[in-house]
């Protein structure tokens, strides 16, 4: 049975013109753009002889883009249409891989649409690549958008009710165009979007969708992934570099060992993507004098968002110190760039509002904050710089600068070698001064934290609360680095547990600190999930430290045991979190100094650390904690491993 006879008769004609044109196309392979042009043509010129419909009126226009260009678009409203004043209408932006068609190609379609849905449309024609290299296309059709906003009242439509359609190329635009419009705050926003087989992803594979015309996709794809790569200016932007961010993020923690291969691989390419874009460097936001209220918000918006993403970046490759124990690859002296501003300027909704949360700030002006000076402070004169911070996501930034500072000298007093130099014991001090001043801001947001809380504020400051007690187990001095080879039954895990057991001899108490910090992290994720990415990992290397170090200690506290021990010895919660002057603190710092030979340290679940059974409890602590986290895929990964762990005991 021939395909044709599958639709509608109505449908027979031009279907059978377009199959033509696609066997066309498919018997030439075009490999490149103009040869693709070529033999796309002649189903560009059936297109365009397709007759339009009769009830509809179509209407030729031009506008000026930003950069000069005549933008040509097309009209169309039914000849019948109703006096309203308040019509929808739809911006329609055609297909063509980019590269090919244009309105002229789209005329019976569009106008077919119009008498069908009695709908108002305007269809514009932008620019082609890749003489057009993005985002002069996706512009284009920003600027059609805004003549169709800025005239609405001529034409009888009402902003709130406009929407964006497109197929294929055309569907892409649409969806970027819809994001555009979000950050670019228009208003009243889109009404909705409709993508027709949009091109969205460019990994989407002829075969899983079941589309015949491979030769056609494959050349732009093709061309598609070769222009980011030879053209810089598709990767510095804001858009593609939050692309990189999300991907990354995902890539981390959707436990996929390839994805993560590559998150890892890639983050480099982000972080260089981000400087040479200057997402490091100072936002201009002012206006010239006399700007107006809504230009002087909406300049305001675009450089708060590309610093925000710039710290999104930073906070990213920071936590690779603390998630993955990684070197950082964005040096501290490149960042140029302010704090973000207050949360509640960002969030408002109104150029009105905006100006209002100003006016009824602590000096009824812009603050900004430089990172240096703020960062300057807080290592000279904490206390006014805490009292200083003015939203959460500050003082997030900070902790994981303060982590990071903790990284850095974890590794410049554990490497080969470093006990012979002068700046060693300096290096050790700076070490106990940072962990004093995360102390300090962990405790200025323990104070604040309130069930009363927004859910996001109240994540926030746990998370926070995490980051202290991640850089309390940096400050372990290379722990981190021999763990894993004994719970992976590394062949050297026999030579990381004499390291480890060296630790415990020289440094019983940064030992026992080295576990209050890891007991207290699985403790805060336990009571206060978050679905937060990093929270697996932090829950799995936790339980892990706990174990390792609780089967070792017990070996070395057996060994050396002198003397006996004090009978019924009061317990010790280990992974308590309180005030100082609370008596649990006191029991808490008691066991720190002396051990179980004056306190026996207990947890959640586990009744005692030291007993027999004490290590594998720990470990049926994780798996509960593990088991009940569902967003992230890498918990099921890392619950896997930690079964694997404690079947083998």
């Amino acid at each position: 049975m021939n395909v044709l006879e599958k639709y509608d008769p109505e449908l027979r004609q031009s279907m059978a013109l377009l199959h033509k044109a696609r066997d066309e196309i498919a018997l030439s392979q075009p490999q490149d753009v103009a040869s693709l042009r070529v033999n796309t043509e002649p189903m560009r010129l059936r297109l365009q002889a397709m007759p339009s419909s009769k009830q509809v009126e179509a209407q030729s226009c031009t506008t000026k883009t930003i950069d000069g260009f005549d933008l040509e678009m097309i009209w169309y409203e039914p000849l019948d249409r109703a006096s309203d004043p308040h019509s929808s209408a739809v911006l329609h932006i055609h297909g063509g891989g980019l590269i090919t068609y244009d309105v002229y190609a789209y005329r019976a379609i569009v106008s077919d649409l119009v008498a069908r849905s009695q709908i108002l449309m305007l269809s514009v024609n932008y620019r082609l690549a890749p003489e057009n290299p993005f985002p002069t296309p996706l512009e284009d059709c920003w600027t059609a958008l805004l003549w169709l906003h800025h005239n609405s009242e001529r034409l009888g439509v009402d902003q709130s009710r406009i929407q964006v359609y497109g197929d294929s190329a055309g569907g892409g635009l649409a969806a970027a165009l819809s994001i555009l419009a979000r950050d670019r705050c228009l208003t009243p926003p889109l009404a909705k979007q409709v993508l027709i087989y949009p091109m969205l992803d460019d990994r989407t594979s002829m075969q899983a969708t079941n589309i015949d015309l491979l030769p056609l996709a494959t050349a732009v794809h093709r061309w598609f992934l070769s222009r980011a790569e030879r053209d810089p200016r598709q990767v510095r932007t804001g858009t593609y570099i939050t692309a990189q961010l999300l991907h990354a993020i995902h890539g981390f923690s959707c436990g996929s060992k390839r994805f993560y291969e590559i998150a890892e691989r890639d983050r480099s390419c982000l972080i260089n993507n981000a400087r040479c874009a200057g997402l490091f460097a100072r936002q201009n936001g002012e206006c010239p004098p006399g700007a107006s209220l809504d230009l002087r918000w909406r300049t305001w918006l675009r450089a708060e968002s590309l610093k925000r993403l710039a710290w999104a970046v930073y906070d990213h490759d920071a936590a690779s110190a603390t998630m993955r124990d990684d070197r950082p690859f964005i040096s501290l002296n490149e960042i140029k760039m302010e704090l973000p501003s207050r949360t509640s300027l960002w969030e408002a909704e109104t150029a009105e509002a905006w100006a209002a949360i100003l006016r009824h700030g602590k000096d009824g002006a812009l603050r900004e904050w430089d990172f240096g000076t703020c960062l300057d402070g807080l290592l000279g004169n904490a206390d006014e710089t805490i009292a200083s911070l003015e939203q959460d996501f500050q003082t997030s930034l900070l902790l994981h600068t303060l982590a990071r500072m903790m990284w850095t000298h974890k590794e410049m007093t554990t490497q080969p070698g470093a006990k012979h130099l002068a700046s060693y014991l300096p290096v050790q001090q700076g070490e106990d001064d940072l962990l004093h001043l995360v102390d300090r801001l962990a405790h200025s947001r323990r104070l604040s934290v309130s069930i009363t809380m927004a859910p996001s504020k109240f994540a926030t400051c746990i998370h926070q609360l995490c980051i202290c007690q991640l850089t309390h187990i940096i400050a372990g001095e290379d722990m981190w680095d021999y763990l894993h080879l004994i719970w992976r039954k590394h062949p050297q895990a026999e030579a990381a547990r004499t390291h480890i057991l060296s630790f415990i001899r020289r440094r019983p108490q940064a030992t026992r600190a080295f576990q209050v910090a890891n007991a207290r992290l699985l403790s805060i994720i336990r009571l206060h999930p978050s679905n937060h990415p990093q929270e697996p990992y932090n829950t799995f290397h936790a339980g892990m430290a706990v174990w390792v170090m609780a089967t070792l200690m017990r070996q070395q506290e057996t060994a050396v045991a002198h003397g006996p021990a004090r009978p019924n010895k009061p317990p010790c919660h280990i992974d308590w979190f309180g005030e100082d002057d609370d008596p649990e603190s006191s029991n808490l710092r008691e066991w720190l100094e002396h051990g179980s030979r004056r306190r026996t340290p207990r947890m959640h679940g586990v009744p005692d650390l030291t007993a027999h059974d004490g290590p594998e409890l720990v470990l049926r602590q994780t798996v509960e904690v593990l088991g009940r986290m569902s967003v992230w895929g890498v918990a099921k990964t890392l619950l896997n491993a930690t079964l694997r762990v404690l079947h083998s005991l």
